[in-house]
């Protein structure tokens, strides 16, 4: 399992949200993202949430 020989690895989610909008939200939208990335490559991205 994992990602093909030679092909870019992800490394990290980054989810941005602004101010005004739900925290906790943000922050699950970026571990389905992070969860649909290890079921597809075997990595378990850094997940990084950014208020704008």
């Amino acid at each position: 399992m994992g990602a093909e020989k030679g092909k870019p690895k992800p490394l990290a989610v980054v989810e941005a949200k602004r101010a005004s909008r739900d925290e906790l939200a943000g922050k699950r939208q970026a571990a389905d993202y992070a969860k649909a990335i290890k079921a597809k490559t075997g990595i378990d991205p850094l997940i990084s949430l950014i208020k704008s």
